[in-house]
């Protein structure tokens, strides 16, 4: 008998007995999985990724991530928040917005503990990094959580059994895709309310995702039984919606809903103004003065619209332009903005089509200031819906969006945006654009409930309703 050791592609190893593999080795990220007769028997971690789990750990014990934004001795309570910070990330700029809402209302004592990406790498990791917030938390009097599902998930979950056998039997449960984020989330408001702390959640995705996710793997018929929701009609947790679609995902799987708070989307006052007339602003887009100018906000992706409103660019006369304001997001490896400069290549449309990347804030200002029209017209789903349209409805510019749950909010209440089918043809999105750019009574009326609706949408209002005050 001959055995044939051999080292190929990402295999690290593997042995032949007469022809048949009996013994494997296979690199996989960061671990080694071994197989014997094609059975995985054993996985274990790369020593230089287990030595970089230990200085992560040493990172997060000795590191002090509490950031102090006020620190008034006459607050109503003290609020520590979680949630991205002091980054490109939309949620970030909500935070802060969330924050200056709080403030205006007499929550003068905030602080945050930063969502660290690097700590989802691992979940062990990511328990060490919540232990340390659930260890703040007993210098504060509410809890308020921005919850995005990357907030809670990790690259590695093998051992999320341990954060909820304490308190929850999770013997028969099985978690895959989105569902894998609620054993963290669990362990986190689990640990809050032993301490008795009041804790706000402005839930930022739409629930099925998750929920979905987990009926997939599970047939349970108790919301008792299932990670974090088990919590869901506590009295100390009060979660903050934003589209009415996400209640009808709660009672889809017959979760109460009695803790659940629908709220619209809030907006800050446009405190800057234009530095520089329309004609420079042109100048630097390199546009005709007679151009009309159509663009977009927000990070770079599939579903801001931004292919969309290119293919219907060719259907527009020469004068008609566009700019899209964003750049992409830190964590986005889509490579989808080659998409979008081929695109411009293919239809030679680089005199027309401007990306501009990231922005200042007075920058960003100028070019809203020259808009004639917004488009929000992507492959857009409810679950995908952007906060970005609402810096354009802030500086009162009429809008033309795809129809889905999150703006149909904005239509139905308060008629300050167009909408149109989603995966509308784009001659018919171009035919639709002439039709409002050529009706100024339409255009202004718009402009005028775009006002209404920010009037009485503000983050101190916002703020005042999601933190519990009825």
């Amino acid at each position: 008998m001959k055995i044939i050791t051999t080292k190929y592609s990402s295999d690290a190893v593997k042995v032949k007995l007469l022809g048949l593999t009996i013994f494997k080795i296979k690199e996989r990220g960061n671990f080694f999985k071994i197989y014997i007769f094609g059975i995985q028997i054993f996985i274990f971690q790369k020593p230089s990724y287990l030595n970089y789990l230990n200085k992560l750990k040493k990172k997060i014990s000795e590191s002090n991530n509490l950031v102090y934004i006020n620190q008034e001795s006459n607050s109503k309570s003290k609020i520590l928040h979680y949630g991205t910070w002091d980054c490109q990330c939309g949620i970030a700029v909500f935070l802060k917005d969330y924050i200056c809402g709080l403030t205006d209302i007499g929550y003068t004592n905030n602080a945050i503990m930063p969502v660290i990406n690097e700590y989802n790498l691992n979940i062990k990791i990511a328990k060490a990094y919540i232990d340390k917030i659930i260890d703040q938390a007993k210098d504060f009097d509410i809890i308020s959580i921005q919850h995005e599902y990357s907030f809670w998930g990790s690259q590695d979950y093998k051992g999320w059994e341990d954060l909820l056998k304490d308190s929850f039997s999770c013997k028969n449960i099985k978690l895959k895709d989105y569902a894998c984020t609620l054993p963290l989330l669990d362990y986190f408001v689990s640990n809050l309310i032993k301490q008795n702390k009041k804790i706000s959640i402005v839930w930022h995705t739409d629930f099925n995702m998750v929920l979905n996710d987990f009926f997939k793997t599970n047939k349970i018929s108790n919301y008792k039984e299932i990670p974090f929701f088990r919590f869901i009609d506590n009295p100390l947790l009060n979660i903050t919606i934003m589209n009415d679609k996400f209640l009808k995902s709660l009672s889809k799987y017959n979760i109460p809903t009695n803790n659940i708070c629908l709220l619209e989307l809030p907006v800050k006052k446009a405190n800057l103004i234009a530095n520089k007339s329309k004609d420079e602003i042109l100048r630097l887009l390199d546009f005709e003065r007679d151009s009309i100018i159509l663009g977009s906000f927000g990070f770079i992706n599939k579903h801001k619209g931004i292919e969309e409103s290119i293919e219907s660019l060719r259907y527009l006369p020469q004068n008609y332009k566009y700019i899209h304001m964003g750049g992409v997001h830190p964590y986005d490896t889509s490579g989808y903005i080659n998409i979008i400069n081929e695109k411009i290549k293919k239809y030679n449309l680089e005199s027309r089509v401007k990306i501009t990347g990231f922005l200042s804030d007075q920058e960003l200002i100028n070019y809203f200031s020259v808009l004639d029209l917004g488009l929000y017209i992507g492959n857009i789903t409810n679950e995908f819906a952007s906060a970005a349209i609402n810096q354009l409805i802030v500086n009162k510019i009429p809008i033309i969006a795809s129809s889905i749950a999150n703006f149909n909010i904005l239509e139905k209440h308060w008629h300050c945006i167009k909408l149109l089918q989603p995966n509308a043809k784009y001659i018919d999105i171009a035919t639709e654009i002439i039709n409002l750019i050529e009706n100024e009574t339409k255009k202004n009326n718009l402009k005028e409930n775009c006002n209404r609706f920010c009037e009485e949408n503000t983050f101190a209002k916002f703020a005042m309703k999601s933190i519990g005050i009825k």
